[in-house]
């Protein structure tokens, strides 16, 4: 049930409530002792997912945080009631909210805000039926009796169901027989928030144990926190009906931890596993072979969409016959409760992408254009399908995503269309022309890193040019095209396009900054992008180093983007064995494939690299010319290359690696024949060298 109140000032900043099971939200309310309920603030509401609570109040005075509301609303248990307290309805869609500052680059961004976002919740609000509204004028706060509640109506209680429920026993069962199955193919389990995904993986933890008598059978459970799969462990616990319960053989590992220990277990769960990035899940996959994915489709801090399109590929490919099952019947609520359905229309989690009618070969000419927002939040349709587009690209997607890209002042959005069906969309963000020496000199220091701005000041940083902080551009935050039309150039068309609109914009230059992969690396320096740099750590969105790419536009852009890629390719060489050795080989191929060639061979280096390939002289005699040489290898180059080859040409010359790790990642049975394949690969190359090197 949700009851909405507004009022010119804030009750709960008056009178607070004591009703046992109650939860306020609020960022601007002191705690007071012995109170019955509990106060936190909007920002961490996702700590408090798997409880639940009666009563929820949200001071709206502080903020509508998106993603928090989403996270509140599925908190209440089955005939709890939400109350949400917000200021004068007019104000509040003139005005952006307190919690707009999140998005902000600065607090003077805040009145350059729309508020189209809030004017769509409250739009959805005063459309449904089921909400409860209570307004208030300052007369009320002096007068004894009670304003008119309008309309709305209230459900019947809930009681609580015992679990498992139906669908939970089936996922159960499944999970039961695949621990102790032959055939030892992945369980994929999907569901929405509060269908007891997390609970059914506890309860199938303690069936396991219980029914297998084994004191050596283990269970990893891996997810992106132990908070989120906090609710397996309480229900494996409450399902176990021994007096000890085995802590020890159901263990969380994060997926970091898990893939740098490989700890034993007999099976491996994964929970929230959309929230982690698809090439640490297929490491996972490829190494434990009895495996169970649970995965939220809709969520409040981000989307499991994704999942479908990205990872599940994986699985067809490398694990063909996997099994998919889906939770539908909440436990928390009841069927058809009227919060559930009216947070997915305020939150665009019912978003989807477009069903397309035409046929994925079909010829067609795509409209690529400049949308505005204003226009855009009036076309429910093409609205609609663009974010259900975007959460299917990118598992991160959240409810504060769109409201950036509905309200944020900075914010640019393109849409390729076809008869009114989405077909790609690319979201863009203005950076730098900042004349701020202070902020520069702070930056080259590595003291100052202030919100925004991102590759702006990174580059100023990396570099220690103050130039890339005044220079003016774009960066491409999202791009993606429709799964049925991808692979036919559209993504090139888009970029083009941007391309085109900034050079009219007279802006120095475009950049992206995403996890980088070999495919998306050829995708951006297909499109005249360069490689300027390469994260020192892995990140968290991603599972991967990050890679920042620019297309130069204006002259001097064209100066700063070549002595970045100079100084990177420097970089990269020194410091590939340190701090870039845990990326893929022949990802890191495909980096020194997109590096300048900043070096050339000399007559006497090239006839000791000759020397090396098709005779007997020592590797570490020759290892700096062949340093060289691999800056010199161009993409194409790479391609001709065996697998065996490429990696041992990264993991002995680059990463400096011993003959036996490098003989463990080449697959090769001992160090005679891994260097016989290396001398190989460097004869292959030798026809290829002039006097200046490979040309790329």
């Amino acid at each position: 049930e949700l009851l909405v109140a507004t009022s010119e000032q804030s009750s709960l900043k008056q009178k607070s409530s004591n009703t046992a099971q109650t939860l306020i939200v609020s960022d601007d309310m002191p705690s007071l002792n012995g109170s019955d309920y509990d106060l936190l603030s909007q920002h961490k509401l996702a700590s408090r997912l798997g409880s639940e609570v009666q009563l929820l109040l949200w001071d709206g005075f502080c903020g509508l945080n998106p993603d928090s509301l989403g996270a509140a609303s599925g908190l209440l248990m089955g005939g709890g009631v939400m109350l949400l307290l917000l200021p004068e309805l007019g104000q509040l869609t003139r005005t952006p909210d307190p919690d707009y500052l999140r998005m902000c680059r600065s607090n003077d961004e805040l009145s350059r805000c729309s508020t189209r976002f809030l004017g769509h919740l409250i739009g959805c609000l005063k459309e449904d039926a089921s909400v409860l509204w209570y307004e208030q004028s300052p007369s009320d706060l002096s007068r004894s009796n009670r304003p008119p509640i309008h309309h709305g109506k209230v459900s019947k209680p809930v009681q609580a169901k015992a679990l498992p429920t139906p669908d939970q026993q089936q996922c159960i069962e499944a999970i039961s027989q695949l621990a102790t199955s032959k055939h030892k193919l992945p369980l994929v389990i999907k569901a929405n928030r509060g269908r007891g995904k997390s609970s059914a993986l506890g309860i199938a933890a303690a069936k396991i144990l219980q029914n297998n008598n084994a004191d050596n059978f283990t269970i990893a459970l891996c997810a992106p926190s132990q908070r989120a799969c906090e609710s397996a462990f309480i229900h494996f616990r409450r399902a176990y009906r021994e007096t000890e319960v085995p802590t020890e053989q159901f263990v969380f590992y994060a997926p970091d931890e898990l893939l740098r220990d490989q700890p034993e277990a007999d099976i491996l769960f994964i929970d929230e596993a959309a929230a982690i990035p698809a090439p640490m899940l297929a490491l996972m996959v490829q190494h434990y072979r009895r495996t169970v994915f649970a995965t939220t489709i809709h969520g409040y801090e981000g989307t499991g969409m994704g999942f479908s399109v990205r990872f599940e590929s994986t699985l067809d490919r490398t694990r063909p016959g996997w099994r998919e099952l889906w939770l539908a019947e909440p436990v928390r609520w009841a069927e058809n409760d009227p919060l559930e359905p009216l947070f997915f229309r305020m939150l665009f989690l019912d978003a989807d992408p477009a069903q397309l009618e035409l046929p994925p070969d079909s010829v067609c000419s795509p409209d690529i254009r400049f949308y505005d927002r204003a226009e855009l939040v009036t076309n429910s349709a093409i609205l609609r399908q663009t974010i259900g587009l975007l959460a299917l690209a990118h598992y991160q997607t959240s409810p504060s995503d769109i409201r950036l890209l509905l309200d944020h002042p900075e914010v640019r959005i393109s849409i390729a269309s076809y008869r009114e069906q989405v077909l790609g969309v690319c979201l863009l963000l203005e950076e730098g022309g900042l004349d701020q020496p202070h902020l520069a000199d702070g930056l080259i220091k590595g003291v100052r890193r202030p919100r925004g701005h991102l590759v702006p000041q990174n580059l100023t940083g990396f570099t220690g040019n103050a130039t890339w902080l005044e220079a003016s551009s774009w960066r491409i935050m999202r791009i993606a095209v429709h799964p049925r039309y991808r692979r036919q150039g559209l993504g090139s068309d888009m970029l083009a396009q941007v391309y085109q609109e900034a050079a009219l914009c007279e802006l120095d230059y475009i950049a992206s900054c995403f996890g980088a992969t070999g495919e998306l690396l050829e995708f951006w320096r297909g499109n005249h992008f360069a490689l300027l740099r390469i994260g020192y750590h892995l990140d968290a969105a991603s599972g991967g180093h990050s890679a920042i790419v620019a297309r130069a536009i204006s002259p001097r852009s064209e100066i700063l983007v070549q002595e970045a890629q100079t100084s990177f390719a420097q970089q990269f060489l020194t410091l590939a064995s340190s701090h870039f050795s845990r990326l893929d080989a022949h990802l890191l191929a495909r980096i020194l494939g997109a590096l300048p060639a900043s070096a050339t061979i000399s007559q006497q280096e090239r006839k000791l690299i000759e020397s090396y390939a098709s005779h007997f002289r020592l590797l570490e005699d020759t290892l700096l010319p062949l340093r060289k040489l691999l800056l010199l290898i161009d993409n194409e180059t790479w391609k001709g290359l065996s697998s065996e080859q490429v990696s041992l040409l990264v993991n002995k010359i680059l990463l400096l690696r011993s003959w036996e790790q490098s003989v463990i990642a080449a697959k090769q049975s001992g160090k005679k024949t891994a260097e016989k394949c290396l001398r190989k690969a460097i004869q292959s190359l030798l026809p290829f060298l002039g006097d200046g090197g490979i040309k790329k």
